[in-house]
């Protein structure tokens, strides 16, 4: 047995000891042909969701260099082509017009933040269970937990990902489109990133409305006298494309937006629920012990005095607190 484990079976102990279980709370006896069915069935279902697991393992570490590669193509396509035939349609007086000129500054400056937020959140770490000292630390609860899979305690508010192996520490998802975890430290960066790739699109498909419900006229005849050619099929493409996922990037934002105001992630988000439901039963409400109010709660995702004005500036700042030490609301600051 690893040190780490003893250890963690000793804060149990004394956790146990503090709290102990009534003696009439005794386990109801089971039939044994009935325990020996039901362990069958547990073990058939273990086995059957280990394997799954397994293979959403290798599809999403395979995957996730894919999606990259595929997001920066469209990235840059998306943006060549808006500068190259979507913004002369709309600026007719040549590429150094006051209008061409805005619009494709405007584009850069959102190409730029939307890449900066990309590579950002690719390259950071988004915090790991190995990063936690050695000596487990109880979480707002009172219990320690352990991971078999890592063989050292996890940290309060982490999950083990099955495609890194490892436990992440507040733990959103695993995004194949960023081939990383998303969480505690790099949280922000897939936000902003959400962000600007849902404005963007929704920006590049109001630019292309206008050619794409004129697309049956192939070409408009410019001020200098230059024929301008729209081809149909690419005006068509690019609005679907940006329209579809400027909608739906969009609610995936407004969804994380609410999970960084309420101070959950998408795993607690369904567990919360889970354990108010429980305590409804019970006549008590559940409160989220790590939500300290909107301020606070954006504070610990986007870092120190985290004004929304800032999202339109690329800012590598990082997050408040390790993700490791917890404090519940009723305490003061939620990290440490």
């Amino acid at each position: 047995m690893s040190e780490q484990r003893k250890r963690v079976e000793e804060v149990s102990e004394v956790v146990a000891i503090s709290s102990p279980v009534p003696a009439h709370a005794s386990p109801a006896r089971v039939p044994p042909r009935k325990k020996r069915k039901r362990v069958r069935d547990e073990g058939l279902l273990i086995r059957l969701v280990e394997a799954a697991a397994c293979c959403v393992g290798y599809i999403g570490f395979f995957a996730g260099p894919v999606c990259v590669v595929v997001a920066l193509m469209l990235i840059g396509g998306l943006a060549f082509k808006h500068v190259t035939m979507v913004v002369p349609y709309h600026c007719p007086d040549g590429p150094f017009s006051p209008c061409a000129l805005a619009h494709v500054a405007f584009s850069a400056w959102w190409v730029f933040n939307m890449v900066f937020n990309y590579y950002y959140g690719i390259s950071t770490s988004p915090g790991y269970g190995s990063d936690a000292p050695e000596d487990p630390i109880e979480s707002v609860s009172g219990r320690v937990r352990f991971c078999e899979r890592c063989d050292r305690w996890k940290p309060e508010r982490s999950h083990h990902c099955q495609i890194c192996d490892k436990c992440v520490l507040r733990m959103d998802h695993h995004c194949p489109w960023m081939a990383n975890c998303i969480g505690h430290r790099n949280q922000k960066f897939f936000v902003l990133f959400l962000f600007y790739v849902s404005t963007g699109c929704l920006y590049l498909s109001a630019m292309c409305l206008s050619p794409f419900l004129n697309a049956r006229s192939r070409f408009q005849r410019t001020a200098s006298g230059s024929v301008l050619v729209i081809p149909p099929g690419t005006i068509s493409f690019m609005f679907i494309l940006g329209l579809s996922i400027g909608i739906s990037v969009g609610l995936m934002l407004l969804w994380h937006i609410y999970l960084v105001a309420s101070a959950q992630t998408t795993i607690e988000f369904y567990n919360n629920r889970v354990t108010a439901s429980h305590l409804r039963e019970t006549g008590v409400t559940f409160r989220n012990p790590h939500d300290h109010g909107l301020h606070k709660n954006f504070d610990n995702v986007f870092g120190p005095n985290s004004l929304w004005w800032r999202w339109l500036l690329p800012n590598s700042q990082p997050c408040n607190g390790n993700g490791w030490e917890w404090r519940p609301r009723t305490t003061g600051p939620q990290q440490v």
